[in-house]
């Protein structure tokens, strides 16, 4: 993976070993992240570990079972980052 320096990439999921994993990854190459999980605490763990913490990244609570949900989510995260430029979704069952 080159270079993802200031993308914002919001990554579903991210509070979990994948959406970890995915946000490490890209953390590492310099992107602000924000992470989308249903419960605050784990997020708030990962976000903590890494670099630049909730000053460069955010965790964001939401249900993405349902069309208003996702358009909550994006909906702060644009507020807060004021674009998206990429999406990993790793939430869902497997």
């Amino acid at each position: 993976m080159g270079s993802q320096d200031d993308r914002i990439i919001l990554i579903t999921g991210g509070a979990g070993n994948l959406g970890r994993a995915v946000a490490e990854a890209f953390a590492a190459q310099g992107a602000r992240l924000a992470l989308v999980d249903r419960f605050l605490d784990p997020l708030n763990k990962v976000v903590a570990g890494l670099p630049g913490g909730a000053e460069r990244h955010a965790g964001l609570v939401g249900d993405l079972s349902t069309p208003e949900g996702v358009q909550d989510v994006f909906d702060v995260a644009l507020a807060r980052f004021g674009r998206i430029d990429s999406v990993v979704h790793t939430v869902g069952g497997y």
